[in-house]
């Protein structure tokens, strides 16, 4: 700013003579001050009158003392009898998303769409039932533990199913047995009893909603039954397929189960066959060859001969296995080589965090969770690499 020229500056003055000067102007100003104030009506009359902030100018600083009335008020009222008093500013307001957690549900609302994950929680293995409401702008689902988050190689495991552009649908998912955690080395971590998880949109996880675990009921032992008390075939199973042929029998680890190995005149080979413990060890009606234990899908075999002498004989390993990333493993015998027995080829991997597996080696069982060995692809120079079993069928 440009300094505007004084019309009479006068004589060079020393700082001293500038110190007096100051100091007599401000006897001055004091003296006015007390004639203002026991001046009379009029003095006190302009002094009420003061409302706007004072400036006192002291070489090339400037400093604002300002005078503030309180602020008005309004009065409102509340009931007949009832009145409080509020200030005419407005409060400051900070929106958060709205959550409720309760054993039926979990659900989380905010500026960017609604999420309910229902049960609000739930065992390891179990499905639970994701709804969106108003959820745009997301390309997919994950489930975070305590160790992993929504970003660059934040880990967790993706839900999958179909994301609708409208921000409105609902999927199944089955909780996972564990997760990727997230950072540069990132590992399968067991999901285990606690609060700390919920499904989250990615990438900004603008849609979440917490869940709840349990706690991890450990891998699940089932003996497949086919079969009804009554002998018949279960009717909620789904025939596929009708096959015929031979069959040797021989003992499964369930039990009194009867197991047999058929081979079909069209070729392939069926193992195991379910034959119904009603019928004796040469039974006439046709067997059950599940593909697939857990959509229910099964071939009926009917025996034209059966070889009984494997009856002696039992096999204590599961014929089918549930992996932590959904793919199940069905035991195939055959020549492996160093490869198998379980081949896992014939369902892919549910959870993006876990790649799929082509073969898996016998489960181990331990407790909580039995744990096996896979390879991605079915080669002598691909490594093993250990995994988490949640399901075993005998």
């Amino acid at each position: 700013m440009a300094r505007l020229p004084l019309s009479n500056p006068g004589p060079p003055r020393s700082p001293a003579d500038l110190l007096a000067l100051a100091r007599r102007r401000g006897t001055q100003l004091r003296r006015h001050r007390r004639r203002l104030l026991y001046g009379g009506p009029v003095a006190a009359a302009v002094i009420a009158a003061i409302a706007v902030p004072l400036a006192v100018t002291a070489g090339a600083s400037r400093t604002s003392v300002q005078v503030i009335s309180p602020p008005p008020r309004i009065a409102t009222t509340l009931s007949p009898s009832v009145t409080a008093t509020a200030t005419t500013t407005p409060p400051t307001t900070i929106t958060t998303p709205a959550t409720t957690v309760t054993p039926e549900c979990s659900r989380r609302s905010g500026p960017y769409g609604t999420l309910t994950v229902c049960p609000g929680s739930a065992l390891v293995g179990a499905t639970v039932t994701i709804t969106a409401s108003g959820c745009k702008n997301l390309s997919a689902l994950a489930f975070l533990g305590p160790l992993a988050y929504i970003g660059s190689s934040g880990g967790g495991a993706q839900v999958p199913g179909q994301i609708s552009a409208s921000g409105d649908f609902t999927i199944r998912y089955r909780i996972p047995a564990s997760y990727g955690s997230g950072g540069n080395v990132q590992q399968q971590i067991p999901v285990g009893p606690g609060s700390d998880y919920q499904i989250s949109s990615y990438p900004a996880g603008e849609c979440s909603a917490p869940i709840a675990v349990t706690g991890p009921p450990g891998t699940e032992q089932i003996a497949y039954t086919p079969y009804s008390v009554s002998g018949q075939l279960d009717p909620t199973l789904h025939v596929t397929g009708i096959a015929s042929g031979t069959c040797a029998t021989y003992m499964g680890a369930a039990g009194d189960q009867l197991y047999a190995r058929c081979f079909s005149t069209a070729g392939p080979i069926f193992d195991p066959c379910f034959v119904d413990p009603a019928k004796g060890d040469v039974p006439s009606a046709p067997l059950a060859c599940p593909s697939d234990p857990r959509t229910g899908d099964v071939t009926t075999f009917t025996a034209a001969s059966f070889n009984s002498e494997g009856l002696h004989l039992q096999v204590i390993e599961p014929w089918a296995f549930d992996l932590a990333n959904g793919q199940v493993c069905r035991f195939v015998s055959a020549a492996w080589g160093s490869s198998g027995p379980y081949d896992c080829r014939g369902s892919g991997s549910t959870t993006s965090s876990i790649s799929a597996v082509a073969d898996c080696r016998v489960p181990q069982p331990a407790a909580p969770w039995w744990t096996t060995s896979c390879q991605p692809q079915l080669s002598d120079s691909s490594p093993f690499s250990p995994a988490i079993v949640t399901k075993v069928w005998f």
